[in-house]
């Protein structure tokens, strides 16, 4: 395991980000991806919970 890694670097929005930054995927792809992370784990699911 990485001692000095920074927290949050393995997240799924580290990820989209490194992956935008190699060229991996393009800026409407990271957008459409951030949406379903925003939607699944995001104001949505915890609004859904009463």
């Amino acid at each position: 395991m990485f001692t000095n890694a920074v927290p949050g670097e393995s997240s799924p929005i580290g990820l989209l980000g490194r992956r935008i930054a190699a060229g991996e995927i393009d800026e409407d792809e990271r957008w459409r991806r951030l949406s379903v992370l925003d939607e699944r784990f995001g104001r949505a699911a915890v609004a859904g919970r009463a």
